[in-house]
């Protein structure tokens, strides 16, 4: 239904639908997903946007952050990567040339990105701790999910267990889909994920049922990931009754969307 408001949005010229429809591509659980038509769309996008000279309106700003998070996010469609073009756009998305909520959201969201994918590359020309900082404490569910990793990795120096994992829980609390899969596998095993490098006691204790709820509030954010573990509760009965034909269902789902569109499950729904 989504896809065709949308659709019918930009036969009537409005570029909203157009951004609408290929970030519907991109991420959602439609079954049209189509990760190189999100991409043609949002480079058309940029291409009138720019010719107009708008493209530092909010739209063209929001086109920039979804195009550039899609050729940095991962290698699961070569032909659609592209690391250098994906910074530029990304730092484009970061310095938007309008103020309002909805251009400070798309630069926050920016700056969570080029820490998340950018690397080493992006690091060594911005002070990005005081920037995730700053974002976190202003209530960007991502940054405080990534300001919790950071405080949990050592990196820069900055090593702090009971914060990193109290920023993890607020970052669940505040609707990050990444930080409720984390505090998910926490709360079913009152330790921190075992494919963590290092292993940690969860300091809130163990409950499976709400482990399978923040299993779900991810999966309703269109974080496919959530729907592994999710399986793996119905199918053992953690939390909520066995039931092993949700548990295939649940694996089934994944299976589809993984492959319809495999960079929806290799990029983060923050």
């Amino acid at each position: 239904m989504a896809v065709e408001l949308y659709q019918n949005a930009m036969t009537a010229g409005d570029v909203g639908g157009v951004l609408g429809l290929a970030t519907a591509y991109m991420s959602d659980f439609v079954e049209e997903a189509n990760c190189e038509q999100a991409e043609n769309l949002l480079k058309d996008l940029l291409y009138i946007e720019t010719a107009a000279g708008r493209s530092g309106s909010e739209i063209g700003v929001q086109a920039a952050l979804r195009l550039g998070l899609l050729l940095l996010a991962g290698d699961s469609l070569p032909t659609i990567e592209d690391r250098a073009r994906g910074v530029a756009l990304l730092e484009q998305a970061a310095s938007p040339a309008v103020e309002s909520p909805p251009a400070r959201k798309t630069q926050l969201d920016a700056w969570f990105y080029l820490y998340t994918f950018a690397g080493a590359e992006w690091a060594a020309r911005y002070r990005r701790f005081p920037a995730l900082r700053q974002a976190a404490e202003g209530g960007h569910a991502p940054a405080m999910f990534l300001l919790g990793k950071w405080y949990l990795s050592d990196a820069e120096g900055g090593a702090n267990d009971e914060l990193g994992l109290a920023w993890l829980l607020r970052a669940a609390r505040a609707g990050s889909s990444s930080a409720l899969l984390v505090a998910g596998e926490c709360f079913l095993r009152g330790h921190t994920p075992k494919h963590w490098t290092i292993r940690m006691r969860w300091p809130y204790g163990e409950d499976k049922r709400l482990s399978v709820d923040l299993f779900q509030q991810a999966v309703d954010k269109s974080n496919f990931y959530g729907l592994v573990p999710l399986a793996k509760c119905y199918k053992a009965g953690l939390g909520v009754s066995a039931d092993t034909a949700k548990a295939r269902e649940l694996k089934a789902l994944y299976s589809v969307y993984k492959l319809k569109c495999p960079k929806a499950c290799t990029t983060p729904i923050v």
